[in-house]
Order: C-alpha cells, then sequence, then structure tokens
C-alpha cells in the first residue's frame, strides 16, 4: 500500500517492554509476561517494525554470527498482515546477516514457503519441567 514508506525496522530499545507485551498478548502468547519480555530485551536480538512511533510488529532471534540466526518469534499486528511487513523483517535479517542460514519452528507454514524457505525435517520441543 502506500503506507510502506512510513514503516521502519529499528533494533529494540528498553523502553520497548510494554508496547511488546501488548503486541505478543494481542497474538494471544500469554506465557510472555512484561517482566518477562523486559529481560529478554537485553538477553535477545531483536528488530522492531514501528509506523508512525507505534510498534506493529517485532522479530526476536539469537546468533552466533558466524553460522546459524534461530528466529525465535516474528510476528505483525493482525490489522497490519498480509501488507508485506513479515517478509520485511526477514529480508532485514538476511540483509544483517548475509551468509547465516536462519532457523525456525513455526505452525505457519504458508509464510515461510512463500519466502521459498524449505523445510528440514520436524521442530521439536523440550518443555521445561514445571
Amino acid at each position: 500500500g502506500g503506507n510502506m514508506s512510513v514503516v521502519k525496522i529499528r533494533v529494540q530499545e528498553p523502553s520497548d517492554g510494554p508496547a511488546l507485551f501488548r503486541l505478543y498478548a494481542q497474538q494471544g502468547w500469554d506465557s510472555f509476561s512484561q517482566e518477562l519480555l523486559e529481560q529478554l530485551l537485553t538477553a535477545s536480538h531483536w528488530l522492531i517494525l514501528e509506523q508512525e512511533g507505534q510498534i506493529i510488529g517485532s522479530a526476536r532471534y539469537l546468533t552466533d554470527g558466524l553460522r546459524t540466526v534461530y528466529l525465535c518469534e516474528l510476528l505483525v499486528k493482525a490489522e497490519y498482515r498480509r501488507q508485506g511487513y513479515g517478509s520485511q523483517l526477514m529480508a532485514e535479517l538476511r540483509r544483517r546477516y548475509p551468509g547465516l542460514r536462519i532457523d525456525l519452528i513455526s505452525d505457519a507454514d504458508a509464510f515461510y514457503d512463500s519466502l521459498q524457505m524449505r523445510q528440514r525435517g520436524m521442530g521439536y520441543r523440550s518443555k521445561p519441567e514445571s
């Protein structure tokens, strides 16, 4: 659309915690408390998608900087989906880490298929013991 130009992608700031908490909560990801997200702001790498000062999406990832980028979560606010913003976040990740592979686990298969990413086996997760 015509609004693409006012969107910017930046790295995280310590003050992003409350807005990211709301963004995650809107997706129903209620295992992410505001306290946890504020800790993840310093423990992880983030790309923040911003439109006119509002956070409308984010990508949280881990990397060794040499071989692998592991994408933890990528999300775009519901009303901004299917407008290319998720693809922009992925493109920025590739731009920052050329030559590195990007790995992830997701059930949004159609989105990652559309980016010409290949499936590599199955995704597994070990849940922490309660």
